[in-house]
């Protein structure tokens, strides 16, 4: 240990040379810890920012959510509703080819009726002319004699 006497004052040297590294350490220990605050300081304020925007992102996708689940439960409606609609049309079409397939029976039966009558009437035309008026009735405006199943063609 060195001293050094200077009008009556002793000064220590290691003492001097301890108390500069240690406020050295103490200063970098200083700027570390402000620089450490400022990157903390940084980082919370982008984890906040960051935050915001996935909370506002958030709200967004379950608003368009909730209106999306609005939509289709408008849609479910509406596919029930057809599904009625086409309950309805089916039965009624039903009845329409029911009543469509009855027509279109009676009109093939009148057709074949039709087509009955012109065949005897052609049959029996000729004979109905060469006939004196005498055999056709008396002449008293009767028709002849007529079959039963000629008579039955004729009512239907």
């Amino acid at each position: 240990m060195l001293d050094y006497r200077t009008s009556g004052l002793t000064l220590d040297v290691s003492i001097v040379r301890t108390a500069r590294w240690v406020a050295l350490a103490i200063l970098l220990v200083v700027v570390l810890a402000c620089t450490a605050l400022w990157f903390g300081w940084k980082g919370l304020k982008y984890a906040e920012s960051t935050q915001k925007a996935l909370s506002e992102e958030i709200q967004a996708i379950r608003d368009s959510s909730d209106a999306t689940l609005a939509a289709l439960a408008s849609l479910q409606q509406q596919v029930t509703e057809n599904d009625a609609k086409e309950r309805d049309l089916q039965g009624e079409l039903k009845v329409l080819t029911n009543r469509l397939q009855l027509t279109q029976d009676d009109l093939e039966l009148a057709r074949r009726q039709n087509r009955l009558f012109n065949q005897t009437q052609a049959e029996q035309g000729p004979r109905v002319q060469q006939q004196s008026p005498t055999e056709s009735g008396g002449g008293n405006g009767k028709p002849a004699d007529v079959s039963p199943k000629e008579s039955q063609t004729n009512q239907k």
